[in-house]
């Protein structure tokens, strides 16, 4: 599903009459974590009983129609890919941009699981060389790298 198949969806729905607005959300990948690290990818994990009963209860707030979520879990994601689709519709800009912001926090805090796969580079002190020597180590998935760099003594 992509963010035009949502918003279609929407269009379709038998009150969609009352909307005067639709919001989207797509989170991506990005190269660095919250703490400055940086990210050769992430992983998502769903817990789908809590994101309906989020889903449900937003939903219920005054002036919205639709909320409608997807959510690339339980797989590798590489940086730049599409993380989730939240999109949100209703009648005014007040009520549908704060639904949007409180489903957001609430899915990301309450009911989704990160792992992110870092890049880490480390350098052994030692002699200097003048031929160096480095080994990469590790990957994650088919075409993710989890690079380790090493200086090699000799």
């Amino acid at each position: 599903m992509n963010i035009v198949q949502m918003i279609e969806s929407i269009k379709k729905h038998p009150e969609y009459d009352k909307a005067g607005m639709i919001l989207c959300h797509n989170g991506v990948v990005r190269a660095t974590s919250r703490d400055g690290r940086k990210v050769a990818g992430l992983r998502i994990v769903v817990d789908h009983d809590k994101l309906e009963q989020v889903i449900s209860e937003h939903k219920q707030r005054p002036g919205i129609v639709e909320i409608l979520v997807h959510i690339n879990e339980n797989r590798d994601l590489s940086l730049g890919d599409d993380v989730m689709y939240l999109v949100v519709a209703g009648d005014i800009r007040e009520n549908v941009i704060s639904t949007l912001n409180d489903t957001l926090n609430a899915i990301k805090s309450q009911l989704t699981k990160k792992t992110e796969f870092f890049i880490h580079q480390k350098f052994f002190s030692g002699e200097h060389n003048e031929r160096k020597n480095f080994h990469n180590i590790g990957i994650l998935g088919n075409d993710r790298f989890h690079i380790s760099l090493r200086r090699r003594r000799r």
